[in-house]
């Protein structure tokens, strides 16, 4: 029985962080991809913005055409940038094991916060457009303000495109938790099941272990008491006595042929009376219960 519940405590266990891992470890190799990612657009956007800058400071007429693909590729690394970060942010929430309701209130957060984001591009994209390089604004300044637009328009692109992945994972995590759930109350259930049997294994097996540990001679009556001689028999007052009840002289009922020990006292049974190592008599022989006292044969 031992075994059957530590063998049905282990599967509970297991179940309930198989889900959990299972989805954070996609989240780790989505990252791993990103950071591989990353390393090649880094390097590519370097490259194109050192030709960009070579092109305007020599007055090249494919400036324009250099720093359009250098804005590019910076969007698309920070596209990169913008999905890492999301997808660190919820590595880090999920490491809680949230609630369906404790996840809709993240994603609202999360949603809430490109909402802001994309007011403030458009914002910085309307001063941009609105001014002049060399007019109303340097032309190195203009093509900074330039840079960090398509910085910002590609990290609110990589999150909001990572944040619908999100939303599609966490669904699918939901609904598994909830079968994980369903699997761990059958288990639970089935380790209830188990604790029950055992109980009531052990109390069948109360007398082997506690009466008969003792003697043979030793019984429990329903009441909770010990008698010995052939076992329980209720005397007349509903108290139970060990063998046959008779009534002896001072009114009281023993099991056996009442005789009176050396100590005044009468005491059921055939066999002479024996002084037990607690001062007690009993008739016969001396037989230790599990609460200490002593009974006859």
């Amino acid at each position: 029985m031992k075994g059957l519940l530590a063998g049905l405590l282990l599967l509970s266990a297991v179940a309930n962080a198989s889900v959990q891992k299972d989805f954070l470890r996609a989240c780790e190799e989505r990252v791993e991809q990103y950071s591989a990612q990353r390393v090649n657009a880094e390097n590519r956007t370097q490259q194109s913005a050192a030709r960009a800058v070579a092109s305007i400071n020599a007055a090249d007429p494919s400036a324009g055409q250099a720093l359009s693909t250098a804005l590019g590729d910076t969007r698309q690394l920070s596209t990169l940038y913008g999905r890492y970060e999301m997808l660190s942010q919820l590595q880090q929430f999920m490491q809680k094991k949230p609630t369906p309701a404790a996840t809709d209130a993240w994603m609202q957060s999360r949603v809430e916060e490109l909402r802001t984001k994309i007011a403030t591009a458009d914002a910085a994209e309307s001063g941009i457009r609105q001014s002049t390089p060399g007019k109303d604004i340097g032309l190195l300044a203009w093509v900074g303000a330039v840079e960090r637009l398509a910085q910002d328009r590609g990290k609110i692109e990589g999150a909001a495109a990572e944040l619908r992945l999100i939303e599609r994972d966490l669904q699918s995590y939901h609904a598994a938790r909830a079968e994980e759930h369903a699997r761990a109350v059958q288990v639970r259930s089935a380790i209830l099941i188990g604790i029950v049997a055992a109980l009531a294994y052990q109390q069948e097996t109360t007398h082997d272990i506690g009466v008969g540990a003792f003697s043979p001679n030793v019984h429990l009556c329903p009441d909770g008491s010990y008698v010995g001689g052939s076992g329980c028999v209720m005397t007349p007052e509903g108290n139970y006595v060990g063998g046959t009840p008779m009534l002896t002289p001072n009114g009281d009922f023993v099991g056996g042929t009442p005789q009176m020990a050396p100590n005044g006292r009468y005491i059921g049974g055939s066999g002479k009376p024996v002084r037990c190592p607690d001062g007690s008599y009993v008739a016969g022989a001396c037989h230790m219960t599990p609460k200490g006292n002593y009974v006859g044969e």
